[in-house]
């Protein structure tokens, strides 16, 4: 059985720990949690409005390479053999087989046609 001390000790404690939470749950004035995006169209809004706050406030005004054209030599994407390997073809007339066993020409002639087929269609309107 516990004495009436210890009791009130123990009440106290606790008493304490209620007010600790109350005051850690409770909301700092002014401040109103931060809400995610819950559909692709916010999300794209967001990083719409992000980026446009950043152009407005001038921070990719100084970065490197401004005012220069881009390198569009490089694929980031090859790992650096590959890279170098298509860039010796291409310095010297030739392209990847997966590249020179397209039939160009008759992929273009089906593009026009694709084009024709959408225009012909009762659902397209200029």
């Amino acid at each position: 059985m516990m004495n009436n001390s210890k009791r009130k000790r123990e009440q106290e404690k606790l008493e304490g720990v209620q007010d600790k939470l109350e005051t850690h749950q409770t909301p700092l004035q002014g401040h109103t949690p931060k809400k995610s995006p819950t559909s692709e169209q916010q999300r794209r809004a967001l990083v719409e409005r992000i980026i446009q706050e950043a152009i407005d406030n001038g921070e990719f005004d100084n970065l490197p390479g401004k005012g220069k054209p881009l390198n569009l030599n490089e694929n980031a994407f090859l790992e650096p053999g590959l890279e170098w390997a298509y860039g010796l073809l291409k310095r010297n007339g030739f392209a990847p087989d997966w590249i020179e066993l397209v039939d160009w020409a008759g992929a273009k002639v089906q593009v026009e046609l694709s084009k024709e087929t959408i225009k012909n269609s009762p659902e397209y309107e200029v």
